[in-house]
């Protein structure tokens, strides 16, 4: 019976993007708030998230999105395993890895060597929890295993759980890191309940028979999975990111991710997401915007990510929702991925409401691609939703799979005839977004691949043979699919598409740029949330200040390319030399009413005012 209070430590490593916290992290923390825990939390994209250690395309074939980093894997196993430093030896098989794949052998290997030192310096910390759990992406699958091991090496009797995306999505993932000795649990799905049960089971010093993980007997060599019930999501407490750094993410704290739902309706034959989540169930309106008033009080968060598969799987839902934040004037920003279902005047409520940007899943134009892939949207649709929130200028992007199965060069060219008219019309409210055709375990079409005119390629006799204990696991491994179209003409469509609107980014893309000044309005009517931050004008359009001699009384000017942009007053322009990023908002208050004999109340709204009237003229500054 362990009587001690017990440590949890939250492990993230590199890479995925670094928007945002945790969403994940924070739905536990704020399931494990009533339970007598210490919870820790270390995101190592905080550290270094400048890496890339596999690529989606070879120059042959289309890599499998199971384990893409397999041979890397093994290598490093294999040198724990016998004992030595876990980056031993690994020139060879970088280099047999990157032989097919557009990557740089120096800078993967430099990346191997620098995450390995990252987690040295923080190996200390994470020691002293009792359980850690990691959150495994595809894209971060190495270097969790990586920091596991050095765990396994400093604390023989850790327990390591392993949980998210790629454990839930992929099961020789979960085979894979349990049969190696590497996590002792895997969690499938959703966490909530089978931590709460984990922790019930390390208490009791019981074996862990955990509804939602899978786990490995060592004696009996099988592995046993036990299966969860979905959460009502109706009873879960709005999410804790009160353990994490908060002000190591972009934007400071003014953002942070939330959810509406888990799952999807729709169940489109390349996708494996819905099945992490299934079945499909929606919070209630209020309960979403309650929970983002929370986060607002407690963190100083007004916008709000939405990591929902789509946001209008409910159109009522949708509606209601957008009626509940206009009735209470509530000064909230959001946006997330929608289905291409939408009309212009419910596009223009939504913006009215708070919706800053969109995303939607394209995919294709093609009829017949758009039925093969059981989008069950039509050309028509698309369109007209790309019309709906483009034509009340709210930025969109559209993402778009290059080389499904049977895309012809027909469908291709007709696409970029396409985006090239809506590119045109909306110039700096489009962004084309484009990945290349993935196939995912669990997904439909991977049931069914003939019907695809796909095969499975495996890994080599050399790959296969690396660990034999886990030979049996890794030959049912895929590496690449083999079928149409072939990998070179994916890559030079995608060579196309981004040689073609990679422009709209580098002109001052609408999608960013008039989401910016929303932003600093908003930011600006959230008074409270802005006396401990900074203001700085350096990095955005605002240039230098110059006297003006034919302007006694207004004798200063903010100019850019020497042309003049706003003629500004003796006070705006000391209120000017005051945003430097040194400067709190509240220091520039209380210096302001001091120079001018003003009360704080008087200097406020005139600072107030200042900033906007630069916003009115599109200066944008930084708030830090």
């Amino acid at each position: 019976m362990h009587n001690k209070m017990l440590k949890i430590h939250f492990v993230i490593m590199p890479f995925f993007r670094l928007d945002r916290p945790p969403l994940g992290v924070a739905c536990l923390c704020s399931h494990l708030r009533k339970q007598r825990v210490e919870i820790d939390c270390t995101d190592f994209r905080l550290f270094q998230n400048n890496v890339n250690t596999f690529t989606y395309l070879g120059y042959q074939d289309n890599y499998v999105m199971d384990v893409p980093e397999l041979p890397l894997i093994l290598a490093i196993v294999k040198n724990w395993k016998e004992g030595r430093n876990l980056c031993d030896g690994l020139d060879e098989t970088i280099a047999d890895y990157i032989k097919d794949r557009p990557l740089s052998f120096f800078k993967l290997r430099q990346d191997i060597a620098n995450i390995k030192n990252i987690i040295d310096e923080h190996l200390c910390r994470l020691s002293k929890a009792d359980i850690v759990l990691f959150t495994v992406y595809e894209t971060n699958f190495l270097f969790s295993i990586m920091c596991s091991l050095l765990l396994r090496q400093k604390k023989q009797d850790i327990t390591i759980i392993y949980g998210g995306p790629q454990i839930s999505q992929s099961e020789n993932s979960r085979k894979l890191v349990l049969k190696l000795g590497i996590a002792d649990l895997t969690v499938v799905g959703e966490g909530e309940e089978s931590v709460l049960e984990i922790i019930k089971s390390y208490r009791a010093n019981k074996p862990f028979a955990v509804k939602g993980t899978m786990a490995y007997d060592k004696n009996k060599k099988v592995f046993f999975t036990q299966p969860a019930q979905p959460l009502d999501i109706n009873n879960l407490f709005c999410p804790d990111f009160s353990k994490l750094d908060l002000n190591g993410y972009p934007r400071k704290n003014f953002e942070l991710p939330l959810y509406t739902t888990r799952g999807c309706l729709f169940k489109c034959n390349f996708c494996n997401e819905w099945k992490m989540w299934h079945p499909f169930r929606q919070l209630k309106p209020k309960k979403v915007i309650d929970w983002m008033k929370e986060l607002n009080r407690d963190y100083g968060a007004f916008r709000f990510y939405f990591v929902d598969s789509l946001l209008n799987a409910s159109l009522p839902w949708l509606e209601e929702f957008s009626d509940i934040l206009l009735k209470e004037k509530l000064k909230f920003l959001w946006y997330g991925y929608f289905r291409a279902n939408m009309s212009k005047s419910l596009a223009e409520k939504l913006k009215r409401s708070g919706l800053c940007k969109a995303a939607i899943g394209i995919e294709t134009f093609s009829p017949g691609l758009l039925k093969s892939m059981n989008k069950k949207r039509a050309m028509e649709d698309n369109l007209e939703a790309i019309e709906a929130f483009c034509s009340c200028d709210l930025p969109l992007e559209v993402s778009n799979i290059i080389g499904f199965p049977h895309e012809s060069e027909s469908d291709f060219k007709k696409r970029w005839e396409i985006y090239l008219g809506l590119i045109k019309k909306y110039p700096y409210n489009l962004l084309i977004n484009i990945e290349p055709f993935q196939l995912r375990p669990s997904s439909p079409m991977y049931e069914n691949l003939p019907d695809y005119g796909l095969t499975l390629k495996k890994w080599n006799d050399k790959i296969v043979n690396l660990l034999p204990e886990v030979k049996d696991i890794v030959c049912q491994i895929p590496m690449a699919v083999e079928g149409r179209p072939r990998a070179e003409a994916i890559i030079r469509r995608m060579n196309t598409m981004q040689n073609s609107f990679q422009w709209n980014r580098d002109i001052g893309y609408g999608y960013e740029i008039g989401l910016d000044k929303t932003f600093l309005r908003h930011l600006l009517s959230s008074l409270k949330y802005l006396h401990n931050t900074k203001i700085n004008f350096i990095n955005f359009q605002a240039a230098s200040t110059k006297v003006r001699k034919n302007h006694p009384k207004q004798s200063f000017a903010l100019c850019r390319n020497d042309k003049v942009k706003y003629v500004i007053s003796q006070k705006e322009k000391f209120m000017w030399d005051k945003c430097k990023g040194i400067l709190t908002f509240h220091q520039i208050i209380e210096e302001l009413a001091q120079e001018f004999n003003k009360t704080k109340k008087q200097s406020q709204k005139e600072f107030l005012k200042f900033l906007n009237d630069l916003l009115d003229r599109d200066i944008l500054f930084e708030i830090s």
